[in-house]
């Protein structure tokens, strides 16, 4: 019956006031309802000091992301991808950083504490760097600039440039032990004897997975490192850094075990 009255009205009355009928009801409804005014917010905040091109990562960030590999830290900068695409982490990452295919370390200039990382002549490609060395949880921040325009880091920050800082030292001592899926554990131990004048940071780590793939990856990694820092005067500082890395692994191409 609606129906058969709305299309007798439609008839006899234009379209036009049939629809300022039906939005005149429709907005009396509405006008019965309560409005809520919510207060202004004022939000606040400071100019960056550097520009997007810049990035710091500081203790924070690195202590809330999880740990396991040192290029999963690389991350946390936006516009900086890190991947392995060898079946096993022997093997220098994969770098895409603003879509620039940085390739395994040949356009990413990496350095620790200043240190460069790239390699001059390699097989794999000239800049080739791996930072499997690299403890997680011994780095403190992490200073990522893209772009070919900081010329300190040298000709191979073509893409940019990232620069690990470790850690002078620990208050705690740490003893860690994790383990997941496809055998994989992990243990850590950190320790720091002094902290005062000299300032000593001594870590060492074992790593070990068969990784998801259809052969067994066997990945084994041992990482150590002894750091001493100290300030002979008031304005200088002197640093004095140990690192070992073995790394071993079965090499089992791209195909998962799925």
């Amino acid at each position: 019956m609606v129906m058969r009255l709305l299309h007798t009205l439609a008839v006899f009355f234009p379209a036009s006031v049939l629809f300022s009928l039906l939005w005149a009801d429709s907005a009396s409804g509405h006008d019965q309802e309560e409005v809520t005014v919510l207060e202004e917010v004022q939000v606040v905040g400071e100019r960056p000091i550097a520009a997007s091109s810049n990035r710091i990562i500081p203790n924070k960030d690195i202590l809330l992301q999880p740990q396991g590999r040192p290029a999963d830290l690389l991350r946390l900068a936006p516009g900086l991808i890190t991947l392995e695409h060898s079946g096993g982490a022997g093997k220098a990452d994969q770098f895409l950083l603003r879509g620039f295919d940085a390739d395994h370390g040949t356009d990413l200039a990496l350095h620790v504490d200043g240190m460069p990382i790239n390699m001059r002549s390699h097989a794999h490609g000239q800049g080739y760097g791996d930072i499997n060395f690299i403890i997680p949880e011994t780095i403190e921040e992490i200073t990522v600039k893209k772009g070919p325009y900081h010329v300190e880091y040298g000709d191979f920050a073509t893409a940019g440039a990232a620069n690990y800082v470790t850690r002078e030292s620990v208050p705690d001592t740490v003893l860690q032990a994790s383990g997941g899926s496809f055998n994989t554990q992990r243990y850590l131990f950190m320790t720091s004897p002094t902290h005062d004048r000299f300032r000593t940071l001594f870590a060492g780590e074992f790593y070990y997975t068969d990784g998801p793939y259809n052969f067994v990856n066997r990945n084994t990694r041992y990482n150590g490192l002894a750091k001493l820092t100290f300030d002979p005067s008031a304005t200088s500082q002197l640093s004095v850094t140990f690192t070992q890395y073995y790394g071993r692994w079965n090499g089992s191409g791209q195909i998962p075990l799925r």
